[in-house]
């Protein structure tokens, strides 16, 4: 006779099988999921990245260098869509070869596979949490950072003697000639200064590199600078001599244009989003700030979510035998479709003060988890 003790010892080892064995089934679905989803977004990016590349003048190395830079920014989207291919793929394979059938003759509820997929939306929801809050912004900085650097060396080196050079708006560069050492004689530069006077700069030499931030800077030698000021009789112009001096342009502009699929908001890390959120000078600002550090803080655990939703989306109602898995992949892009319009629309509605951005961005998450929980209790029934 088989006393109380070893019947439960029994059954929490069944258990226990079950569930290295669902864990085991659920991976390799995902990891196939993630390499072929993170590579067909990176070929569906490539024409855009090749277009800032082709106008900044990348060479092959830094294209691609700039393209590894922005794969992070690709997972955080791919990484949940595995985990919920992980769970639907893993688990219909299970239903579709009758081992549920095992599985209850154990007396075991379709409930009892949830730790499974749970365990892998929380690996995809600690992995997300990296990318999104170091790993994504960093790269996105990083790649920024490369295709800046490599405009200026371009501009800096580009800088053809006898023409006039209009790259930079707001910017006219023209020098007579250039030496061997890249030193430039006879210099005309036109800008805008930091407060918004045009000026004007001639020099007899000139020097260009790549300055602070995104810009260039000019060491002049031997000039006179012209700025436009504005007096009680009217507008005039202040001039002065130098030996020695420096102009900076801003080039941020151009560097923006060229990757305007990288904002100014995805490269700071939440600590620099907190500290906007609270000190930006205006409203909209402030708002957008918080709608980012809370999208970094709620997208990861979109992992969670989908695992719950993904296990009835498996199991499926009974159907034929080869039909219920693909339904439940037509119904896993289904939800998340759903998932990814209707955290848009709420955004934006938190955006505009319809709702709070807490709520804005959390909501999507708590309403999958709630109609996956649903499902699942209705399957078990």
């Amino acid at each position: 006779m088989t006393s109380p003790a070893t019947s439960w010892a029994c059954r929490d080892s069944g258990v226990a099988v079950w569930l290295r064995y669902t864990v085991r089934e659920v991976l390799g679905p995902a990891v196939g999921a993630l390499v072929l989803t993170t590579f067909l977004l990176l070929t569906t990016q490539l024409l855009r990245v090749g277009e800032a590349a082709f106008g900044a003048g990348l060479g092959a190395g830094d294209f691609f260098a700039i393209l590894g830079l922005l794969v992070p920014r690709f997972l955080v989207f791919t990484v949940p869509i595995s985990v919920l291919v992980g769970v639907v793929g893993g688990v219909g394979r299970l239903a579709e070869d009758r081992e549920l059938w095992a599985m209850e003759a154990m007396g075991l509820s379709p409930v009892r596979l949830l730790p499974g997929p749970l365990l892998l939306g929380l690996l995809g929801t600690l992995t997300s949490l990296l990318l999104t809050t170091a790993g994504e912004p960093l790269g996105l900085k990083a790649a920024s950072d490369r295709m800046a650097g490599v405009i200026e060396r371009n501009l800096a080196e580009g800088l053809s003697p006898g023409i006039i050079h209009e790259d930079i708006p707001g910017a006219a560069l023209y020098a007579r000639a250039r030496r061997g050492d890249g030193t430039l004689e006879d210099v005309f530069i036109q800008y805008g200064s930091e407060d918004g006077r045009p000026v004007t700069l001639v020099a007899e030499e000139a020097r260009v590199r790549p300055g602070e931030g995104y810009g260039l800077d000019f060491e002049v030698v031997r000039g006179e600078v012209f700025r436009l000021a504005s007096t009680p009789e009217g507008p005039s112009v202040d001039r002065a001599r130098f030996a020695r001096g420096r102009a900076h342009i801003d080039i941020e502009g151009t560097v923006r244009r060229r990757i305007r699929f990288i904002g100014r908001l995805d490269v700071l890390l939440p600590g620099e989003l907190a500290h906007l959120a609270r000190l930006a000078p205006d409203e909209a600002t402030r708002r957008k700030a918080r709608l980012h550090l809370h999208r970094r803080l709620a997208l990861p655990f979109a992992c969670l979510a989908l695992a719950v939703a993904g296990l009835p989306l498996g199991l499926g109602p009974a159907g034929r035998r080869g039909s219920r898995r693909g339904a439940a992949f037509l119904g896993g892009v289904a939800l998340v479709t759903a998932y990814y319009l209707g955290l848009k629309g709420i955004e934006a509605a938190a955006l505009a003060g319809v709702v709070s951005i807490p709520l804005g961005v959390w909501l999507p998450n708590l309403a999958l988890a709630v109609l996956g929980a649903f499902l699942l209790w209705r399957r078990a029934r």
